[in-house]
């Protein structure tokens, strides 16, 4: 067989992509194990790093190994004739380490050039300078050392500050009465240099949001910048995993900008809170978003190494999601101290699987903030006259909707009587997919409704990829079709003991005639409060 590597992963000849899959799902502790043992100990620059990062989206390491270990088992079988590639460090792995005898045809891929990477770190730098000086001249609130302060960690898409898609209205409202719960937004370049130049306007008119640029120095901000330099600085070798010598593969990750965003809010992180103790600020807990990227670790870090009698909690508002790897923490991370001390899960059929690599993990379960209405609506996804409509439900990740897609256009869907509508995520419109895709079928539109409404007006629900709304259906008692783009999807259910209302479908060959045969199946409601945890007057209390 012949196996190209450049394309999509579901695309990959069916007998190597069995093999590939189930070496990724089997995989993960003994890479994660292995990561642990080349980390360099208590250096913050080697855990903001893409190599120590463990997220698929930053890091190719796992992908990499996964195909080694794959090509080792499909060519002892005497599988593949011909391999095309476009990684020439993967080249030489398989030719000078595994010796393979099957052709190797290499398919340039583009590289960054000089002057891209100079435009990235200008950018960057620009943007993060403009912040600083803008935060300061317009002297936006400071904390104070009169009171014990609860600091969240929190993102921001749209201007309301009443609205939060992270932590929901029921804390927002809880917080209007308190003075000391804080919430520090985090400002990145892919939010829009315009769009955040409004926001820091807002924020200097609520008392419930600090930037914490007011407290980092100049010099802070160009030590953050400097964190791609002293990067490249790391030992030279790294042990082999599985008898394979990766080095050279971590050694181009760690020179990679592609993370810089993150390096630098990590820093920026870790310096905020230096600088509150030196300044003698007090604090009752943090929260932190945590999702154990680069900007989350120097929080961490930041609180457990200047306020280490603080309560530090890291709140994951969101369900199982084992295709990134990152959200269990793992326990050289621990030790390390770049991950919460205690790790907050929406619901306990979630807290096994957050202890994944660290069995020493404390999970706490809290209040699912933003999806307390499952619990204030009866029958909320009442069954309507809906034959022969699709509904599509995007993750908000490029990769995964994109490929969702286009597995859905490969099965023909479009030339079929169905009325198709896609439910984009709030963090990625369709339009961005569109302009890759090139053109759209016509009877594929955009639904403008609200997630619960367009459900309702739908019958069918095709979703794929790391998203919360999927476990929310299902919950429900909706039935859902799941395409397997990537090894998780649809077998993850097992790990949280959801055994119905869905069906899993391997190639999109397969699509129309399961949708031809598809009669409304007999589903089972699952108990919601064992995955999306009720609020109530003492559970919230976590959060203030």
């Amino acid at each position: 067989m012949v196996v190209d590597l450049t394309s999509e992963i579901n695309t990959y000849d069916i007998r190597f992509r069995k093999i590939y899959f189930k070496k990724y799902l089997e995989l993960r502790g003994q890479f994660t194990k292995w990561i642990g043992q080349n980390s360099v100990k208590n250096n913050l620059d080697w855990w903001l790093s893409i190599p120590a990062s463990r997220n698929f989206n930053l890091s190719e390491l796992y992908h990499n190994f996964c195909i080694v270990e794959s090509v080792k088992e499909a060519n002892k079988r005497g599988l593949i004739s011909e391999l095309i590639l476009s990684d020439n460090d993967l080249k030489k792995i398989l030719k000078s380490q595994l010796k393979v005898k099957f052709a190797i045809n290499f398919r340039n891929k583009s590289y960054n050039s000089i002057f891209s990477n100079f435009y990235q770190i200008l950018k960057q730098y620009t943007f993060f300078l403009l912040i600083f000086f803008l935060a300061n001249f317009l002297k936006t609130s400071k904390l104070k050392n009169e009171k014990k302060y609860v600091l969240i960690d929190t993102f921001l898409e749209g201007n309301d500050l009443k609205t939060n898609r992270f932590y929901g209205k029921n804390l927002l409202k809880k917080i209007d009465q308190k003075n000391n719960v804080i919430f520090i937004p985090c400002l990145y370049t892919g939010m829009g240099i315009i769009n955040v130049i409004k926001k820091i306007f807002i924020f200097k008119k609520n008392k419930n949001y600090i930037l914490k640029e007011r407290h980092l120095s100049f010099n802070d901000i160009i030590r953050s910048f400097f964190s791609i330099f002293r990067i490249k600085n790391f030992k030279k070798s790294f042990s082999n995993l599985k008898g394979v010598d990766y080095t050279s593969m971590i050694q181009k990750e760690l020179c990679s900008y592609k993370n810089l965003t993150g390096q630098i809010l990590g820093w920026q992180n870790y310096l905020f809170f230096k600088n509150l103790k030196s300044s003698d600020i007090k604090l009752k807990k943090t929260i932190n978003w945590f999702e154990n990227q680069s900007s989350d670790r120097g929080w961490n870090l930041g609180v457990r190494k200047f306020f280490p009698k603080v309560k530090n909690f890291g709140y994951q508002g969101f369900t199982y999601l084992p295709q990134y790897m990152c959200l269990s923490p793992s326990a050289n991370e621990n030790v390390s101290k770049v991950v919460p001390e205690t790790i907050l899960s929406i619901g306990k059929r979630f807290n096994s699987t957050k202890k994944e690599f660290c069995k020493n993990t404390i999970v706490k379960v809290a209040p699912a903030l933003n999806f307390q209405y499952l619990h204030h609506k009866k029958n909320h996804y009442k069954k309507r006259k809906t034959k022969n409509r699709i509904l599509i439900i995007l993750s908000g990740f490029f990769e995964d909707d994109l490929n969702l897609i286009k597995w859905i256009m490969n099965s023909k869907l479009n030339e079929h009587n169905y009325e198709v509508s896609i439910k984009e995520h709030a963090i990625l419109k369709l339009e961005k997919i569109m302009k890759k895709l090139g053109s759209f079928p016509k009877n594929f539109s955009l639904t403008k409704n609200n997630f619960s409404d367009a459900v309702k007006n739908n019958n069918i629900f095709i979703c794929s990829g790391a998203t919360s709304a999927l476990t929310e259906l299902i919950v429900q008692g909706k039935f859902c079709i799941i395409p397997r783009i990537n090894p998780f999807d649809g077998v993850s259910f097992k790990k949280i003991g959801i055994f119905k209302n869905y069906k899993v479908i391997e190639n999109s060959e397969e699509l129309i005639n399961y949708l031809e045969n598809f009669e409304n199946k007999k589903t089972k409601k699952y108990p919601i409060n064992d995955f999306f945890t009720k609020i109530n007057n003492k559970n919230i209390k976590i959060f203030l």
